[in-house]
């Protein structure tokens, strides 16, 4: 749909006029939008919108003023959230190196956990689910703002979407905790397959960390 400025159409009759004799004919005026504008002259920050969960559950992270949050995964991995307007820029402060191949990182909810997981380069979803590791927490600050919210929800030690239900995702991040990044190591591989194997409605195994 073409969104016309009140300004528009004097400027185009204007540019209309022929010009008077020995007068220079006029350059025509370019209307630019001020949204476009400040695009083309805006710093190239890299924000990582979580597409993937918008798509998956409807919960988006966020809040409509900036916000701060220092964030840690089951792995002690720590990071630097700066949100705003449904999006989270992320920093890996301290902790085991992204693996290689995927230097971004993006948050993920498609369940109830809200996760933190290690991408391709600029994308904005996960290789796969065992990329991602759940996010913990003490209290409701430490976790990354639904959108609307000035902060997330923090239960049991770990932040969740309160309007997620358990997926296979969840028991994923659940079994794999505290075992390092990846899914292939031995330790690992077992409870991979178990939480894999979750059923229909999902109940993580009894061995594995409960959300």
């Amino acid at each position: 749909m073409s969104v016309t400025s009140p300004l528009a159409r004097p400027l185009r009759a204007a540019q209309a006029r022929k010009p008077t004799p020995g007068q220079r004919p006029a350059r025509p005026l370019r209307v630019t939008s001020s949204a476009r504008a400040l695009r083309a002259h805006a710093p190239r920050a890299r924000w990582f919108a979580p597409l993937s969960i918008l798509l998956l559950s409807g919960f988006s992270f966020g809040c409509a003023r900036s916000s701060e949050h220092a964030l840690e995964d089951t792995e002690g991995r720590r990071f630097q959230a700066n949100c705003q307007g449904g999006a989270c820029r992320l920093t890996q402060t301290s902790g085991t190196p992204a693996p290689s191949g995927l230097p971004s990182l993006v948050l993920s909810a498609p369940g109830r956990v809200v996760a933190i997981c290690n991408a391709p380069a600029e994308t904005d979803a996960p290789r796969e689910t065992a990329d991602c590791r759940a996010l913990v927490c003490q209290a409701d600050t430490d976790c990354p703002p639904a959108a609307g919210q000035p902060e997330g929800t923090c239960i049991n030690g770990l932040c969740i979407s309160t309007t997620g239900e358990l997926r296979v995702d969840d028991a994923v991040w659940m079994c794999l905790a505290g075992t390092g990044l990846g899914r292939r190591q031995p330790k690992q591989v077992g409870l991979y397959a178990m939480a894999q194997n979750c059923g229909t409605p999902c109940i993580v195994p009894a061995v594995c960390r409960q959300p």
